[in-house]
């Protein structure tokens, strides 16, 4: 990638630009972000372009321009091929924002530690399998980048970053975090999507302003009870881990709002999941429930509920005052029946139940004003009840592989079904 120093003024006073900068300093250095340039300041405040195509001329650049490098607010350095970076890097010491992304770099110097004026700094996509402890000397950071590299450890300088709000971590080998991770007070972001955490400090707890949680695809088997204490989080992830219950305390989570459990072990929900008044999205897809708590029915804010490839034989009565839910995802579990009261789900769009041993469909299905998408596919139904003709929204129904002998003539009434995504029975 070549790097650019553009020449942002041409033949004009140095007072007047000097002034300007003084004036909007922060505008300059997103001008400076969104074109990826490097600038400098020269005897006659112009600037002097420079192509930089190979990583010799990026370390012969930043060696040559350390004793100048303090008017340099933003770096892009990203996806070249530059395993190291010269120990002159720690003069730039005027950087806000530090690209390093794609260098292959295999080690930070220490002195990366002088740049502590960085508010940002992005290291994705390297092959660093450590940090060095001068990390924990960049205190203004407030956005840190260091997911796909290699490492297994965090150092416990990590803790000093207060004010730092998003923090990304997936694509490496972490197996523990330090304990001091609760000293980050200021995060709102933690992404620590596929490592290999196989559980979480009681100090995660301590995080009192983290708003988004992804742990996808770790080793977790458990979680502590002080997740509860997360009060402001609204994105929790935990997929593809090895959960198999969850803490009553996640019932105290107030103000989440999405909550992804799918591909775990999960065997029972606990009661207090019905406390998450705000929950709008919940996702329990490949776990091993065989039965739903009843207090899943004061998720009054529930929109969407997945529960595919469970084990459930029965759904709770209490699924009928879910009012707000407009997608319901039932397939591949073991139901023999609906509940009457599914003809409650006034806003319900889409019901999917395909893959069960359903027999019949219940009358009330018919209440389903609002429904939009149907599948009953790979059941044991026999007949349709007539009340099939009341979903008049219906535009795609899929029937297929069932013991139906004919339709009801009630399907008639369906105006609005595409015939072309009606998995018709062959008779």
């Amino acid at each position: 990638m070549s790097i650019h120093c553009s020449f942002i003024s041409r033949n004009r006073p140095l007072s007047e630009i000097i002034s300007e900068i003084q004036a909007d300093e922060k505008a300059l250095c997103e001008i400076g972000k969104k074109i990826k340039s490097i600038f400098r300041e020269s005897k006659d405040f112009h600037f002097r372009d420079q192509d930089l195509t190979n990583p010799d001329q990026v370390r012969d650049w930043i060696m040559e321009h350390h004793k100048t490098a303090g008017t340099i607010c933003a770096l892009d350095l990203s996806d070249l091929d530059l395993p190291s970076l010269p120990k002159e890097i720690g003069s730039f010491t005027g950087l806000r924002s530090l690209n390093l992304s794609g260098l292959q770099l295999t080690r930070l110097p220490p002195e990366i530690g002088k740049l502590t004026s960085l508010k940002t700094l992005d290291l994705r996509d390297n092959q660093l399998t450590q940090l060095p402890s001068a990390i924990g000397k960049l205190t203004d950071l407030e956005t840190l980048n260091l997911s796909n590299n290699q490492l297994t450890q965090l150092p416990p300088e990590i803790a000093r970053l207060y004010k730092l709000q998003e923090f990304y971590l997936l694509g490496n080998k972490l197996t523990q975090l330090p304990l001091g991770i609760g000293n980050l007070a200021s995060l709102k972001k933690l992404d620590l999507t596929r490592n290999k955490l196989t559980q979480l400090p009681p100090e995660i707890g301590k995080l009192a302003h983290l708003q988004n949680l992804n742990l996808a695809r770790n080793e977790l088997t458990q979680l502590p009870p002080e997740i509860g204490n997360l009060a402001k989080l609204s994105r929790l992830i935990l997929s593809h881990n090895q959960l198999t219950q969850l803490p009553s305390e996640i019932g105290n989570l107030a103000n989440l709002k999405f909550l992804d459990l799918g591909n775990n072990n999960l065997t029972r929900l606990p009661s207090e999941i019905g406390n998450l008044s705000k929950l709008s999205e919940l996702y329990l897809l490949f776990n091993k429930l065989t039965q739903l708590p009843s207090e899943i029915g004061n998720l009054a804010d529930l929109k969407t509920l997945n529960l595919t490839n469970n084990q459930l034989t029965q759904l709770p009565l209490e699924i009928g005052n879910l009012a707000n839910l407009l997608a319901l995802v039932l397939e591949f579990n073991k139901l023999t029946q609906l509940p009457p009261e599914i003809g409650k789900l006034a806003r319900l769009e889409q019901l999917f139940l395909g893959g069960n041993n359903l027999t019949q469909l219940s009358p009330e299905i018919g209440k389903l004003a609002n429904l939009k998408t149907l599948d009953v596919c790979h059941n044991q139904l026999t007949q349709l009840p007539p009340e099939i003709g009341n979903l008049v929204n219906l535009e795609i129904f899929y029937l297929g592989n069932n013991n139906l002998s004919q339709l009801p003539p009630e399907i008639g009434k369906l105006v609005n079904l595409n015939m072309h995504d009606m998995d018709l029975p062959q008779f």
